[in-house]
Parts: C-alpha cells; structure tokens; sequence
C-alpha cells in the first residue's frame, strides 16, 4: 500500500536521499494524515450530538476522543510545516541545513500528546466524581468501530512512510495514532455495556485508563524525539558495517574516535582517526585515506572525516611501556581500553602519550588513573610523564 501511494504521489520515489523527494513523502504522509483526520472528527461529533440527544449529557471520551483528532489535525500540519522547511536548502544562518526542524517537529508532537492526556485524565475524574451516567445508541458504536480501523491503517501509513524516510516525527506520530486506537477501543467497550447491559456509568472510568495510556506514550514520544537532538550514540550496527568496511585495508591498522554529528536524517557527519605505520609514505597514506572517504561517504550517504594516526612499529621500547600499560590497566579494570599510543623519548625522561576509553559505569576518576600510571613507573633510571587522555564511548553499547 505504501508502495502503490508512493509510485502514484512521488516522482522518483525511490530516490529519498534527495532532499525534494523527502518532503515529498512527509508532504503525502502528513495530508492523507490530516484528511483521515478530518472525517473521524466529523464522525464522533455527530456521535456526540446523537448521545447528548438521548441522555442529554455530553460524553467526556466522545469528546475528549473527538479533540484528540482535531489535535491530530493541528500536528499534522505542524509536521507538514517541518517537512517543508527541513527541505530549504542550506543558508548562512544555518550552513548544515534545516533538516533538524524534523526532530523539533516531533517534539511539539509529543508535547501536544501530553497536554491531551492530562486534559482528558482531569475530564474524566470529573465525570466519575460527578457521577454522570452517558447512553449509547448503535450508530455510535459504529461510528468508534469505524474510527477504530480508520486509526490503526493510519498509523501503520505514518510508520511505512517514517520508516521509509527514517523521519522520527512520522514515527511518533504512528504512536500517537495506535494509542489513540486503543483509547477509542476502550471507549468503544464502555459503549457496548452501556448500550447492552445499562453500565453507562463507565464513561469517566474508560477516560481514565485511555488518558493514563496517552500520557505513557507521550513521554515515551518525548523521549524518542528528544534524544536526537541531545545526542545519540552511533548505532553499533552501522559502527559494525564501518568497521569491517575498514578493515578490508590491510594498511589500516586500527580506528577509533568514531564520532557521529547528526543534523537531520540526511545530514550526517561521521569522523574517526585511522591508525597507519609511520613509516608508509606521507602522500601514499593521504591519498588512500581520501579513498576510503569517497567509498564511505558514498555506501553510507555520510559526510566521513578521517584523521590520519601514525603508529610506531617494531620499536622496542614502545612495545615494552605498551604491555606494561595494558598489564596495569587489565588488573585495575578489564573494561578500559587505550589507543593512539606513543612515547616521545629525549635524554633522561620519556612522554607518555595515550588515550583512555573510560566507560560511563566507571568508578575511578581520572585523577586516581593517572597517579596509579605515575606510581607504578616512579623510581626507575628513566623519568616518565604521562599525558593521558580521557575518552568518553560515543557508540551504541548491546
């Protein structure tokens, strides 16, 4: 289905690196969006005209569902509005583009969803509180079964199209659309004893749970939407699929600092130090590093930065400090590992120079580190400084 509305909507539809075809698929997302939208709003009005005919009091779910949709409405435009803008060309206000306008977007969703639920929650106490019975006829029960259905296609139609395009805004609101299914669908039961066995105090208590689902979903949305635009580590498959990339080089010795920039799904910066022998020709080195940029940059559809490490090999002494700074660091945590290692020998003292991967569940703080370093090489014939680095993990741990 996603497929067939794709090759109907979009040219060049399977193209969704281009910036144009992007917007164009939340574009047709967000208006089927907002036309499903539109007719469940007409839906449940008239239901809840028909009900307030019957037992002469408004329906809090039949309503409190109703505005969720006229706020489905108002985020879909918001996400068409984002779309349009995070397709806008770079400018030089924003050199990266505008494609985080996506994440934002997905935020003021999540927002919109909190709101709701905390609304419907105070609705509903109130009509248990107050005690208010609410009837239903069939044409209601009806028109929440249709709604029921309508919402489910939509929100698998809002994850076809998020997936497809990698949009977090589209995702969260595929969310939203399920957990506005289950809340109608507990409406809907409410309805059905009401109509069937005369329970119509269960309104207000059906209010409650769907309200209590939405606002769980809502702070899950929040943090889905929110976490890109802090920072996300790099996915360990993507690092995985990078490394084995890499390592078909036999040149290449080593990398680490993989680090990702993210601005936006299509906007991706990923830099990493590559480990070479020192001795390889300066020129030869660059030029094979400029390959493997181009390669990467065009696999991945990444803007990849790669800095060239050199790395002593064969030489003694280095290989010996080495052991024994592993040897250390094997004893006082197995979980700590070092790259970019060197020493810079001059007459009576040597520098040296690594750098730490410290994981976010360690307990020694740098400082204990480094005294530990400076203890176990104190009184030899040799002086010895350490510089040492700190790093923080920026991939994706299982």
């Amino acid at each position: 289905m996603i497929t067939l509305l794709r090759k109907i909507f979009i040219k060049n539809y399977e193209n969704i690196d281009a910036p144009k075809v992007r917007e164009a698929h939340g574009t047709l997302a967000s208006a089927l969006g907002i036309t499903i939208n539109l007719i469940l709003i007409l839906l449940k009005i008239t239901a809840a005209i028909l009900v307030f005919s019957q037992s002469g009091v408004l329906s809090a779910a039949l309503l409190a569902d109703a505005l969720n949709n006229v706020s489905d409405v108002a985020t879909s435009f918001v996400s068409l509005f984002a779309f349009k803008i995070a397709g806008k060309p770079a400018d030089k206000d924003h050199p990266y583009g505008h494609e985080r306008v996506e994440y934002i977007a997905g935020l003021i969703i999540s927002t919109i969803v909190l709101m709701l639920g905390a609304t419907l929650l105070q609705e509903s106490i109130t009509k248990v509180i107050d005690g208010t019975l609410v009837d239903y006829d069939l044409f209601t029960l009806i028109v929440l079964g249709i709604s029921i259905l309508l919402k489910i296609g939509q929100g698998f139609l809002y994850r076809g199209f998020g997936k497809v395009i990698h949009s977090e805004s589209l995702k969260a609101s595929a969310l939203d659309s399920w957990s506005d299914s289950l809340s109608t669908l507990l409406i809907l039961i409410s309805g059905i004893l009401a109509y069937t066995l005369k329970w119509n105090f269960l309104d207000g208590y059906m209010g409650i749970v769907a309200s209590l689902f939405l606002i769980l979903s809502g702070i899950k949305m929040l943090k889905d939407t929110a976490s890109p635009l802090i920072g996300n580590p790099m996915k360990k498959e993507v690092v995985d699929e990078i490394l084995q990339e890499v390592k078909k080089n036999p040149k290449i010795l080593g990398i680490h600092d993989l680090l990702l920039h993210d601005y936006g799904p299509t906007k991706q910066f990923v830099s990493f130090h590559a480990e070479i022998d020192s001795k390889m020709d300066f020129l030869d080195a660059h030029e094979m590093i400029d390959d493997l940029e181009e390669k990467l940059n065009k696999k991945y559809n990444l803007n990849v930065s790669i800095h060239m490490d050199p790395i002593l090999i064969g030489d003694k002494e280095t290989e010996e400090i080495k052991n024994e700074v592993l040897n250390i660091l094997a004893k006082l945590d197995s979980s700590l590992r070092i790259h970019d290692f060197r020493i810079v020998s001059s007459k009576g003292h040597v520098n040296v120079l690594f750098d730490i991967v410290l994981p976010y569940e360690c307990k020694l703080s740098q400082q204990e580190i480094l005294s530990l370093f400076n203890s176990a090489f104190a009184n030899r014939e040799k002086r010895y400084f350490f510089k040492i680095t700190f790093d923080t993990p920026y991939i994706e741990e299982d």
